[in-house]
């Protein structure tokens, strides 16, 4: 397997692993990087049930799109964009760690490739719906999904129901609804996101 070194910057680093027994069972152990300002989850969870403000989701917003920049440019995809997998670092600043699902995204072109069906339900995309295919679109939708929780502080999608959930994206144009309470500009924003057909879906770039 090829090896990618990404900025500190960028991502939580992995110092080392090990292997330990508890109770007969075989644990794996990974040494990471302290993040100090922990998951972005923990300080939406602790914003008293609300979102963030819109000045700082776009500060987060952009870090995040420069450090899938380098991901991406790199030929690989995330797989596992989520709040919980994005982290605060040393002054505030954003680090994306768990890179355990990543994969190549299929080619120097940047072609999608089949693969099982990667990530946390309610931040996949439509394309791994219908067809298991996770390129560097699929990042992108996650990464709107991200967006849409921080500034709203529920998740972008709202239900219960997995498979039916799954089913109507399958089936229908449905996308996340995008509140008016957001200025136009952040909402214009966030429809870049969140457009169905991967092809025709901003790249990390553009955004």
């Amino acid at each position: 397997k090829g090896h990618v070194s990404l900025p500190t910057w960028i991502a939580i680093w992995c110092f080392g692993d090990s292997c330990s027994y508890e109770k007969g069972e075989k644990l794996y152990n990974v040494l990471l990087e302290y993040a100090p300002g922990g998951a972005l989850a923990d300080k939406l969870r602790n914003s008293d049930g609300g979102g963030m403000p819109e000045s700082e989701v776009r500060v987060y917003t952009k870090a995040l799109l420069k450090g899938n920049i380098y991901i991406h440019k790199f030929g690989y995809v995330h797989c596992d964009i989520k709040l919980q997998n994005i982290f605060l670092g040393a002054n505030g600043r954003v680090k994306i760690g768990d890179f355990g699902l990543a994969k190549r995204d299929g080619g120097r072109k940047g072609a999608a490739t089949g693969c099982e069906l990667r990530g946390t339900p309610l931040y996949i995309s439509p394309e791994m719906v219908v067809g298991g295919k996770q390129g560097p679109p699929a990042d992108i939708w996650a990464l709107g999904c991200v967006v849409a929780e921080m500034l709203f502080g529920n998740p972008a999608w709202r239900c219960s129901d997995i498979a039916g959930w799954m089913m109507r994206i399958e089936v229908g144009e449905e996308v996340p609804e995008i509140p008016r309470s957001l200025s136009k500009e952040g909402r214009d924003f966030l429809c870049k996101y969140f457009v169905k057909d991967p092809s025709k879906r901003w790249t990390v770039e553009m955004l």
